[in-house]
């Protein structure tokens, strides 16, 4: 529930909306009436983002995803409307206005002079992402499904790291979290069709995208720069992925394939299908359903030292192998009741399944023993989100829309056993030091080691369940209005209503045996598939025992068990209610000058219960706690014509990015024995940031463009973990809680390129060029420590890709290039954790076989490009991980 300052807030807003806007909203402009109409394409089928101007007026306006456009009020009288399309020939239509009439007028727009797109997926999809970039108000990069499918890009996080600023955290090589402009994934946030999705995850708001196949998306939206009726928790950008749409012909798309993973030899079967059109005499339903389904076998090879004043104090060895299955639905219905009213039900679900079996080898040089361990455990995640919504034209320019939505995201892992051996008394040979160490040959080599000797320590059985779930509504208003002062514009205003809550439950059991055991007595023949580590550690990473027969041991029930209380503090139930109410008004002044401006204020209510636990008690007790606050976030966009195919683009605007949950619950741990406090803090203030934006843009025939442009972000109340020395009791504690610093600062530049160089003879007619890059600086405050950059920030971000598309061949030979990047803040620079940089090869290669059939195979990885962590310098390896390349070969079917 909300305070009852915010309801004055909120209703002292909805009092200035109604007595500024109402008036103008019951009574039409005398002298003025109503274009509409539909434009349609050389094929036949409608055109989205297509401009509609009436000229020597400031009334411009735009088809929506059904080709339709409504321009009101436009004043009596002859007209000349102007359609254009990049892409297409611009087009003329003359049209008579009578007052209080509408007047309709479709066109149909056609290839035109050296304009050659005719036949070129690629191009029509460019067009379609070029022009809704064109036409928006904020900067915006879009990228279509056509586009989509010309990359080797099967998530909906790799797809979105061809955008320029856009980087990646990796999972096991893939894709998982975005980073935009050098924010780490917090302040960033996902949607879908315009609506924030919950993590499944625990603790975190951010959604992992490699949960979404890319298959079910028509594109992918993201917003540098956020308009006021967009949500205003995103600080680097919002992605938005819109999900398929019913198109206007009938449709029908089926892809079957097969991969190959080269470190594991296993094959990956996927397979996606699209189905839907319009039906009945008017074509006023639509219906589309889209799937996706994929199964891949991968892993991995894996070492992590650590060390200690520059000797080594740990080396791990481990050996992933994974099995990732992937499925997702979308469905869309919606019925164009008449012109002036639509209606739609979409749903998503996506369904996530990771089966991980790790073998960790532990030299714990330090303390001479020697662990091997075995992680089994299956992890389900699910995306579900159904949303009704509707939009209404009332009177001549007053346009009412609006949405109601339930999401709900789950994670679940279900009795995860991580099974361990020790063997003490370990002579160990080493070869690091402070003053010497080889990061291609880091060695501990037990000279005692014996599988009789590793004698059986524990197994940790773990279920963890958690959820959460949004219930949105949203409801907008949207008025336009023309003077003949000069100037046109729209008024728009809404409101909407989240309420969230998210839940947490894990429960961990440490089972025992009263019967001593050693390896040997569960061993078994495994192997890694491929040499470990290119054979660099020779045969160190084996013998193991079945991981089966541990599972078989905890099913018997033999062995004593006792709760890990510990893990209890994770567990948390949080409600949070949000409400927001904006203003905002777009005007078009002269020719060429487009200005947006506005407010949004969001008002949030925090409500937590967690835990604490005090060493030695057993049992956790409850913590309760709440937390208000209410933002103002002003946001102003300009829009300068500087030519007939360039412009330039200016914002300032302020956004937030609140805490994750996990940090902000109230949860503390206390151990006596080592002197360490480790909490939440539910005192933890939202991230905040002053946006400064400006990007010149030349859109280039047939369908490309050429971009540059520069940003700043000045951002308040930043969040790190934080680790003081506290006097307890007489007792010197370590506390460690996420706390707000005192500010960072983000500053870079973009480049970006693309296009197709029909102009080109003969074959060489088929080549075309994409390319982008990101320059990115920050600095970021740190209590007793010097300045550094931003978790998550690379200085260089790049994309290059070589494209050719021709006589029914498409092939793109791509490089995804992220410098190296802050993942951990230590205690002085020596201290903090680095991601080295990772170049990746990719390559595509298409042929149409028939009309309606394709070959497709895609390579990914080619050259085997590492992950690698370091501390402080980048000679002292914390991790480092190989996959090896990955391919897949598929049919596709088109009718």
């Amino acid at each position: 529930m909300v305070s009852l300052k915010e309801y004055r807030i909120f209703t002292l807003m909805a009092v200035f909306i109604v007595s500024v806007f109402l008036p103008g909203i019951a009574v039409a402009q005398d002298g003025t009436g109503v274009i509409y109409g539909t434009v349609t394409g050389p094929a036949g089928g409608v055109i989205t983002n297509c401009e509609v101007n009436v000229e020597g007026t400031n009334i411009v306006g735009q088809t929506g995803l059904d080709g339709s456009y409504r321009l009101a009020p436009v004043p009596v009288g002859e007209h000349t409307l102007v359609f254009s399309y990049l892409g297409l020939q611009t087009a003329n239509a003359e049209v008579t206005v009578t007052a209080g009439e509408a007047v309709s007028q479709d066109m149909t727009l056609v290839y035109g002079g050296e304009i050659e797109v005719r036949g070129s997926p690629l191009l029509i999809g460019q067009a379609k992402a070029l022009n809704r970039q064109k036409n928006a108000i904020n900067i915006t990069n879009i990228v279509a499904a056509d586009q989509i499918g010309r990359f080797p890009d099967k998530n909906a996080a790799e797809a979105t790291q061809r955008i320029p600023g856009v980087s990646l955290n990796r999972d096991m090589g893939e894709g998982r979290y975005i980073i935009i402009r050098g924010t780490e994934a917090r302040l960033n946030s996902t949607t879908v069709n315009g609506e924030r999705i919950p993590s499944p995850e625990a603790g975190v708001r951010n959604v992992a995208l490699d949960t979404i196949p890319a298959d079910l998306l028509q594109s992918i939206e993201v917003s540098k720069a956020l308009r006021p009726d967009m949500d205003g928790d995103s600080i680097g950008g919002t992605v938005d992925l819109v999900t398929r749409r019913a198109p206007e012909e009938t449709r029908v798309s089926v892809s079957l394939g097969t991969g190959y993973s080269a470190l594991m030899e296993e094959t990956a079967p996927n397979g996606s299908f699209t189905f839907g059109g319009r039906v009945g005499d008017e074509k006023k339903w639509g219906l589309l359903l889209t799937g996706s389904a994929s199964d891949t076998k991968r892993g991995a090879d894996n070492i992590e030292p650590e060390y200690d004043d520059g000797y080594l104090d740990t080396l791990e060895f481990r050996d992933y192998t994974t099995e990732r299955e992937r499925y997702g639905v979308t469905a869309d219905i919606d019925y164009r009741a008449s012109q002036r009213s639509n209606y739609y039900l979409r749903g998503l679900w996506t369904n996530y399944v990771d089966t991980e079996l790790r073998r960790r080898k532990t030299m714990v040089v330090a303390d001479d023993e020697l662990e091997r361990d075995i992680k089994d455990r299956t992890q389900e995640s699910l995306i579900n989100s159904i949303s009704f919504g509707g939009e209404n034209t009332i009177g001549e320019s007053m346009v009412l829309d609006y949405r109601l939505m339930y999401n709900k995201s789950s994670e679940e892992t279900i009795n995860q056993l991580t099974s361990g051996f020790v063997q003490e008394d370990i002579e160990y040979l080493t070869n690091v030091s402070p003053d010497h160490i080889n990061p291609d040959n880091i060695q501990a080599i037990p000279l005692n080691e014996s599988a009789a000797l590793l004698e059986f320590d524990e197994i940790e059985d773990q279920t963890k369940i958690g959820h959460e779930e949004d219930i949105v509504g949203a409801i907008n208003f949207t008025k336009g209005f023309y003077k003949n002062a000069g100037y046109s514009g729209l008024w728009k205003f809404g409101a909407k209503a989240r309420f969230k809550n998210k839940v947490q439950d894990y429960n961990v059991w440490d089972l025992e045996s009263e019967d001593d055991f050693n390896m040997l007595s569960v061993i078994d023949n495994w192997n890694s598939e491929t040499p470990f580590f290119n054979g660099n550690y020779g045969d160190q990473i084996i013998p193991f025992f079945d991981p089966a027969v541990m599972r078989a041991l905890v099913d018997s029930g033999v062995l004593e068990s006792e709760r890990n209380l510990e893990e209890d503090l994770a567990d948390y139930d949080i409600t949070e209610d949000t409400l927001a109410a904006y203003v905002l008004g777009e005007f078009i002044l002269g020719a060429n000058t487009s200005l947006m401006g506005g407010v949004r204020v969001e008002s949030t209510k925090d409500e937590y219960i967690a835990y604490e636990w005090l060493d030695g008690e057993d049992s956790v007790s409850p913590v309760t706690g709440d937390k208000s606050y209410t933002e103002w976030l002003p946001q102003f966009h300009l829009v300068y014509k500087t030519g007939e195919d360039s412009q330039l683009r200016a914002a300032v605007t302020r956004s937030m990015a609140r805490p994750n949950f996990e940090d902000m619950a109230p949860w503390i741990y206390v151990n006596d024995e080592d002197f360490e406090i480790v909490k939440g803090n539910p005192d933890l203030d939202v991230t905040t940031a002053w946006n400064l934006d400006l990007m010149w843009e030349k859109y280039l025939q047939p369908v490309g463009i050429f971009s540059a442009g520069v940003f700043y972000k000045d951002l308040t109340d930043y969040i790190y973990i934080f680790q003081v020395d506290e006097v307890i009791d007489g007792e010197d504690y370590e506390v460690e809680q996420p706390r707000n610093g005192d500010k960072a600062t983000l500053a870079g530049f973009e480049l970006a390129f693309q296009n197709q160089f029909t102009n080109w003879n003969g074959f060489w007619g088929g080549f075309g060029l994409y390319g982008n890059y990101t320059y990115v600086d920050s600095e970021a405050e740190y209590p007793d420590r010097e300045s550094t950059s931003l978790p998550g920030q690379s200085k260089n971000i790049g994309n290059l890709a070589l494209v050719y598309e021709k006589y029914g061949v498409t092939t793109r030979l791509s490089y995804n290039y992220n410098g190296k990047k802050l993942l951990e803040v230590g205690g002085d620079i020596d201290e903090d954790i680095w991601v080295d940089d990772h170049a990746q090869l990719d390559f595509l290669f298409r042929v149409q076989v028939a009309k309606r059939w394709a070959i497709i195979f895609e390579a990914v990885n080619i050259t085997d490009e590492p992950y690698t962590a370091y501390e402080g310098t980048a000679d002292r390896i914390r991790q480092q991980e190989f996959y090896s390349w990955w391919a897949t070969l598929g049919v596709r079917f088109d009718l």
